[in-house]
């Protein structure tokens, strides 16, 4: 028989193990996964790709008919975290991230922008699971459930990073750079 975890997570390592009563040799097959042979009572294996996947070993020395034994593992996708972005009032113009000379040298940073000392909740997309935030550039930070409550600094530079583990146990990731504007100064003109 084949022992090791019947589900697993895109990207995670599990090991799996081969119990036989005969000495083998064992060799390895994986779908979805080169394996070149592998030959052992043991495998780790890394699984790549999300969807119902097979570990078979073949017994070579096993009696006539039982040389073959397979395994079927449900490898789930762990998608990155989506959050919900406020449409907020216009700042002034995307210049806080640029290069100090001025130069557009490499290429523009895709950031979400906020507007310096604005206080914005975000939501994940998807509310299911338990939501880890880790908020850099803001000056408070508050938790309701799964949702976030950001007071961000006056100008610069944030970001937010959000992991999430879902109903399958799968842990996700996902960052964002948060470009901070300065607030518009209100001017008005008096004419006679």
């Amino acid at each position: 028989t084949i022992q090791g975890p019947l589900v697993a997570c895109k990207d995670d390592c599990a090991t799996y193990n081969f119990q036989s009563s005969s000495s083998g040799p064992f060799v390895w097959n994986i779908s979805g996964i080169e394996t070149d042979n592998i030959i052992g009572e043991s495998i780790e294996i890394c699984w790549t790709e999300p969807g119902n996947q097979t570990i078979a070993v073949t017994d070579v020395t096993a009696t006539p008919g039982n040389h073959l034994t397979t395994l079927s593992v449900t490898v789930n996708e762990n998608e990155g975290v989506e959050i919900i972005f406020p449409l907020y009032p216009t700042c002034e113009s995307r210049d806080s991230l640029s290069n100090p000379d001025g130069t557009q040298e490499s290429p523009p940073i895709n950031c979400q922008t906020v507007c310096g000392g604005s206080s914005i909740i975000y939501n994940p997309f998807n509310p299911i699971g338990s939501y880890q935030w880790d908020i850099e550039g803001a000056t408070n930070v508050s938790f309701n459930g799964n949702a976030v409550n950001v007071t961000w600094n006056e100008l610069g530079a944030g970001y937010i990073n959000v992991s999430n583990i879902d109903d399958n146990m799968c842990e996700a990731q996902s960052s964002y750079c948060i470009e901070i504007l300065e607030v518009p100064e209100a001017s008005a003109t008096l004419s006679a």
